[in-house]
């Protein structure tokens, strides 16, 4: 009989055909992909933390022109690095609750200035420069 059992690790599903239990998994064959695809996932987050002269962004954002800089009515308290991780740190927190992530998608198109919570709470905005 064939059986199929998915093992979710880290947000990454891994299908392993003719698995009776999950201690059955060889997790250092499957070592290398995991190395492998979070460290392509940091090497990409770190656009989002890294700002130029210019400010931050990710690749899609930066593609389109697009870049995370302080909100210019902000008081100056920390600089745009550490505005830049705390948004990220709250934009992964909020993305990780699906509700939580609605309401804020909803909030933000509702609003004149399109800034998400993540945004707001860190002092930063998403602009053309």
């Amino acid at each position: 009989m064939l059986q199929i059992t998915t093992v979710r690790v880290a947000g990454v599903v891994a299908a392993n055909v003719g698995v009776n239990d999950l201690r059955d998994i060889d997790l250092a064959a499957n070592a290398g992909g995991v190395i492998a695809l979070v460290g392509a996932w940091l090497i990409l987050s770190a656009f989002e933390v890294i700002g130029g002269d210019h400010g931050a962004g990710s690749l899609g954002k930066r593609t389109v022109g697009l870049r995370i800089q302080a909100w210019p009515q902000h008081d100056g308290s920390s600089s745009l690095g550490e505005r830049l991780w705390g948004r990220f740190i709250l934009k992964l927190i909020i993305l990780a609750i699906p509700l939580v992530n609605l309401i804020c998608l909803i909030d933000m198109a509702t609003r004149e200035d399109h800034r998400a919570w993540y945004d707001q709470w860190a002092g930063t905005v998403v602009v053309k420069p």
